[in-house]
């Protein structure tokens, strides 16, 4: 494979693996290709099963639960599941809160959302 303009010609390696990433408001995933012919043909593999999921899917929740010293505690399902668990109260005491997608719910350090 080449790339030029009118004046260079850049020759590309061959690719042996391609990545995929699907970044979304509600879910996010990746995808996996290996072993490309000539062709560009290859084995596609994505993940589908992310911790806590109900059932096998290639994308998990775009969610990331984090601590009031705003370190990430856990993402996707297992964030949503964590902090509907939580009582209000503990989510209070502790700041907690999830980046979902576009909304985000943060608690700030007077209590007041973000």
């Amino acid at each position: 494979m080449s790339v030029s303009n009118s004046s260079t010609a850049v020759q590309l390696a061959p690719r042996s693996t391609i990545v995929g990433l699907d970044l979304g408001t509600y879910g996010s995933g990746f995808s996996v290709c290996t072993n490309l012919s000539g062709a560009g043909r290859g084995n596609i593999y994505s993940y589908e099963n992310w911790p806590d999921q109900p059932q096998p899917y290639p994308k998990t929740r775009s969610a990331i639960l984090y601590s009031s010293t705003r370190q990430a505690v856990a993402f996707g399902h297992t964030a949503v599941k964590v902090l509907s668990e939580m009582t209000e109260e503990d989510q209070e005491s502790h700041r907690c809160g999830a980046v979902q997608g576009e909304s985000e719910r943060l608690q700030s350090t007077q209590g007041s959302a973000a």
